[in-house]
């Protein structure tokens, strides 16, 4: 059955595209509360700003992938096609699995230790409790470590600029997917 086109019209003109985040909307939040955190030495404030830091960062990959596996639609079927290239360039730091009863929805489980790890703190600080800052330096932020454990715990800024890194990576990636120059046929800036 054929769309009526003053349907499609009034559908189309109801829509706010100003509203709509862009592409890079994930990786510029993950800028914010990380670039805000640097600054921040209230252990309180600093904990807000990397939890707000590491959902965002787990967002983006979430995002990206789920974007790659919806690239485009089939005019036939209407079913989602994926940008191979894309898709590719993702499962380089995270895996992403498919829902077989709905195409359309993927997750993704970490593949590499960092990313592991961001997960990890990201699920716990997400379902079970708040983060776990210690004070371990007179130096603040860059003395704040992630855990409980005296002399156990890890540096978090150097734990979230580690994460920026992967974010920055693939958001590189795309940029190149999306000028048709992934995968590179020279090796990219950061090797």
């Amino acid at each position: 059955m054929d769309a009526d086109p003053e349907e499609i019209r009034k559908f189309i003109s109801s829509i706010d595209v100003q509203s709509v985040a862009g592409e890079d909307d994930k990786a510029d939040e993950c800028r914010f509360f990380l670039g805000l955190a640097r600054m921040e030495i209230d252990k309180k404030k600093f904990r807000w700003l990397v939890s707000a830091f590491l959902g965002a960062a787990y967002s983006y990959f979430e995002h990206t992938a789920h974007w790659a596996c919806i690239a485009r639609t089939d005019h036939d079927t209407g079913e989602d096609i994926a940008d191979e290239a894309l898709l590719s360039a993702v499962r380089e730091h995270v895996d992403v699995i498919h829902n077989k009863k709905y195409p359309s929805h993927s997750r993704t489980v970490a593949s590499r230790e960092v990313l592991r790890r961001l997960y990890e703190v990201r699920h716990e600080n997400t379902h079970r409790c708040s983060l776990s800052i210690m004070s371990a330096g007179l130096s603040l932020p860059d003395g704040f470590h992630l855990g409980w454990e005296v002399g156990r715990g890890i540096p978090l800024l150097e734990f979230c600029e580690k994460i920026m890194v992967e974010v920055g990576q693939l958001q590189w990636k795309r940029d190149a997917c999306a000028a048709g120059a992934w995968p590179p046929r020279v090796d990219p800036p950061w090797n």
